[in-house]
This record gives structure tokens, C-alpha cells and sequence, in this order.
């Protein structure tokens, strides 16, 4: 059975060899040669100012994340006439295609984690509507299983397997987006307004 808490998939995959390069390396070093490594491949001369800018778009990344988005970066790049070299938000957007790939195989695997629940704990003529060994959920499991209705007859199969599926999935998701939403924000009363509507979508325990 699947469970829910297991850890999330890495946000871009490395291996212990990546590990090792990324303390030998510090993020600018990473950016100099994901840097020069494009400009070899695309035959494009350096402007001066071409590292300082993109040290100051990507100071938020480690170094690991760094290397791997400028390989994918280096594969996938298509250059035209009006954007001969890349800009830092296409690396930003390899990054953020890796976020959301991991994000809805993760929401996948706790669909399947909640069907399972459904067969083995929920039964409609206990009183509390569930076996004792009911497992604790996490608050983003609690409101995506709430708002699909999981836990309740369903009249067809198809109503239980695409129509609540497609709402367990788009909960899930939307969760993990305002959680990711409160570190983007400094400190104050938006960043707090974010974190209370995230709480208040969440079951209480």
C-alpha cells in the first residue's frame, strides 16, 4: 500500500555523482560553465554583463539544481531569431516542468493511497463511519479526500474513478501550490492570509 507520508520525489533527480560535483562547485562556478556550455553550442558570443545577470536571477537555487537545469536547459533549447540565447526563466521553466511532473505523480500515488483507505477502513454502518486502526492523514490528504467526497456512496463506478478522481487530484495540487505560495512571501499579513486558507481547507483532527 502506498503511504502517504512517504517522502516526495526529488525536485530533479541526482545521483551520488551529482552530489559529489555540486561540493565541488559553488553556484556561481555552475553558472559560468552552464553558461559557456551554450555558448559553444550555440555559437554566441558572451556580453559582459551576461554572468552577473544570471547570477542574480538564480541565487535562490543550489548548485545541484543549478548543473541539472542547465543540462536540461542544453538539450532542449530552440534558438530563433528573436531569442538567440536563452534567458534565465527558460531555465526556470525546465525547473518548474520537473516540480510539476513530481507533483502530479505524487497526487496520483495518494489517489491510490485513498482508494485504498476507502476499501480497507470506511464502512458507512459504524458510527464513526470508519475501523479503529483508520490511519491519521495528513491536512492535504484530509481536504483532498473532502472535497472529492471519497468517503460516500457513489451511484457509478465512473463517478468514483474519473469525476472524484479529477477532484481529489486538482485539491491535492492546489494545496501544494499555496504551501509553496507561503516561502515565496516575505514575512506579513498576505503570507498569513495564504496560511490561514490553507488550514481552513483542511479537515479538523
Amino acid at each position: 500500500m502506498e503511504n502517504e507520508n512517504s517522502p516526495e520525489p526529488k525536485l530533479l533527480k541526482t545521483t551520488s555523482t551529482d552530489s559529489e560535483e555540486s561540493t565541488m562547485f559553488s553556484l556561481d562556478q555552475v553558472i559560468r560553465n552552464g553558461l559557456a556550455k551554450l555558448c559553444a553550442l550555440l555559437s554566441y558570443d558572451p556580453n559582459p554583463a551576461l554572468i552577473s545577470v544570471w547570477n542574480e536571477a538564480l541565487q535562490d537555487l543550489s548548485p545541484t539544481v543549478a548543473r541539472i537545469a542547465f543540462a536540461r536547459l542544453q538539450k532542449t533549447f530552440q534558438p530563433t531569431a528573436a531569442c538567440p540565447f536563452p534567458v534565465p526563466a527558460q531555465l526556470r521553466a525546465c525547473i518548474a516542468t520537473a516540480i510539476k511532473n513530481s507533483d502530479e505523480a505524487k497526487a496520483e500515488r495518494a489517489w491510490q493511497y485513498a482508494l485504498d483507505l476507502r476499501r480497507k477502513y470506511w464502512n458507512p454502518d459504524m458510527a464513526s463511519g470508519f475501523s479503529r486502526d483508520m490511519p491519521v492523514l495528513s491536512d492535504r490528504m484530509n481536504q483532498a479526500i473532502r472535497a472529492a467526497g471519497v468517503f460516500r456512496d457513489f451511484e457509478t463506478l465512473e463517478g468514483l474513478h474519473v469525476w472524484a478522481k479529477r477532484t481529489f487530484i486538482e485539491s491535492y495540487l492546489r494545496y501544494g501550490e499555496l504551501e509553496q505560495d507561503k516561502y515565496l512571501l516575505p514575512g506579513g499579513p498576505v503570507k498569513d492570509a495564504i496560511a490561514r486558507l490553507a488550514k481552513s481547507k483542511a479537515l479538523p483532527e
